[in-house]
């Protein structure tokens, strides 16, 4: 197949397939990042929502 590049973000779109991965498509697609992924960021916003009320509000 001799495909063009796209040019804009709008011809970019209307070439993907945006529809859900289904399970074969998954396996296919699926990189596990989880030895690289740091955790600290999630626990810490965790903390801090296990700690404040229903009613407060804060900048995460």
């Amino acid at each position: 197949m001799n495909h063009q590049r796209a040019n804009t973000l709008k011809v970019a779109f209307q070439v993907c397939n945006v529809e859900p991965l289904e399970s074969a498509d998954m396996e296919r697609y699926y990189v596990d990042l989880s030895a690289v992924r740091k955790t600290s960021a999630i626990e810490e916003v965790s903390r801090i929502l296990d700690f404040q009320e229903a009613a407060d509000f804060s900048t995460i």
